[in-house]
């Protein structure tokens, strides 16, 4: 007899994978594996207790405080090692130093200064100040014009707030440019018309 393969059936002496495969020395079967996850709490529950909102928000006014505390007594501890610092230069070193820390001063006063007017102009809150970072007052502008789109505030010169509530559109004595007010004229004249 010779070894000759009819259609839809393999050569003898070979393997097909039409059947369960005996399991190879060494290696379980799929059914039997017991392999768990681990299982990770969430880090507020990992002393066993639960999530709380109050609890969580003292903790991040405290984290707050501490490092504003931090802030303030790095700042101290700087300007005392400026000062200690200053007294080892010559002079020529103590103009050059001074004036190094003024141009800093007034790029650091400019960038603040664009901060506030494009956090004013879009509507931003007081802590969104840091998100829009250092550059130049184009560059702040352009990020406070993308955070206010995604935060959904108001575009420049609406008539909502961020928080979604109408704004008097305020005039001032010298500057009524109000097309939108109505002529007293026709206002007296539509009051004797509806007598």
């Amino acid at each position: 007899m010779t070894d000759t393969a009819t259609p839809g059936q393999a050569p003898a002496g070979t393997q097909t994978n039409n059947g369960p495969q005996p399991p190879q020395s060494g290696s379980t079967p799929p059914a039997q594996r017991t392999e768990q996850p681990p299982t990770e709490q969430a880090p507020w529950e990992r002393e066993g207790e639960t999530f709380d909102a109050e609890r969580a928000k003292r903790l991040l006014q405290n984290l707050k405080a501490e490092r504003d505390a931090a802030r303030a007594e790095r700042e101290t501890y700087k300007s005392k090692a400026t000062e200690h610092e200053r007294s080892q230069m010559s002079e020529q070193q103590r103009i050059e130093t001074e004036r190094d820390e003024a141009r800093q001063a007034r790029d650091a006063a400019t960038s603040e200064t664009a901060r506030l007017r494009a956090a004013i102009k879009y509507g931003l809150a007081e802590d969104d100040l840091d998100l829009l970072g250092d550059g130049t007052p184009e560059q702040i502008e352009a990020r406070a014009k993308r955070l206010s789109e995604r935060a959904g505030g108001s575009a420049p010169g609406s008539s909502t707030s961020s928080s979604g509530r109408p704004v008097e559109q305020l005039r001032g004595g010298s500057n009524p440019s109000g097309g939108d007010e109505p002529d007293p004229d026709q206002v007296a004249a539509g009051v004797r018309r509806n007598r």
